[in-house]
């Protein structure tokens, strides 16, 4: 019942009539209209869009066409997080194959909690004050550059998984694909006053 009040505030349902004793009185329109929006969900329409079709409906105008085109907007994101989750996958396998090579049990873990896991930040982190060591970077400045190497390092890494036999990228082209402009900025002025682009050089 929960729901059916859901999708009134919603607007998907009508208001229904009550009873005497004021219980809402569904009838079979509603009844088939809630079995059309559980059918729209399942395909991967949102309520919002569910909605949209509905309305188109109500006011007597055919809603095949947005269906269709909702349908094909939906399946381009499937086959985006599908691919993601497939590069993801390589990412895992990767680090995977090389933790299984190291003696784990009598490993000292380097990180605050895992290395394994913090690899990048700690990366992210060295080169981040590198860079302050150079330059006047403020300190906001500098928490979130830290932060979108991180992700760029991460999502490199991905990449790196999906297209193993490309050249190692320079940390420029790493910089101008995955960071924003003002970042890249920050970096190349680093560069530029002697910090190593390497961020995994000691």
């Amino acid at each position: 019942m929960q729901t059916l009040h859901y999708y009134e505030r919603l607007e998907l349902l009508p208001k229904p009539k009550r009873s005497e004793a004021n219980y809402r009185l569904y009838s079979p329109e509603a009844i088939r209209r809630v079995q059309f929006i559980k059918k729209a969900q399942a395909i991967g329409m949102t309520l919002e869009e569910t909605k949209q079709i509905l309305d188109l409906k109500d006011h007597g105008r055919e809603p095949c066409r947005q269906v269709a085109e909702l349908g094909e907007k939906h399946l381009r994101e499937i086959n985006a997080r599908l691919a993601q989750l497939r590069a993801y996958r390589r990412a895992l396998a990767k680090s995977v194959s090389v933790w299984r090579k190291e003696n784990l049990s009598e490993r000292h873990c380097a990180g605050e909690f895992c290395d394994l896991i913090e690899e990048a930040g700690i990366i992210a982190a060295r080169f981040v004050r590198r860079v302050q060591a150079k330059t006047t970077l403020p300190k906001d400045k500098a928490e979130g550059l830290q932060l979108a190497l991180m992700d760029a390092l991460r999502k490199k890494l991905t990449d790196d998984c999906c297209s193993p036999n490309e050249k190692q990228p320079s940390l420029e082209s790493v910089a101008s694909k995955y960071l924003d402009q003002e970042q890249t900025k920050i970096l190349r002025e680093a560069i530029e006053k002697g910090v190593r682009p390497l961020p995994n050089e000691n």
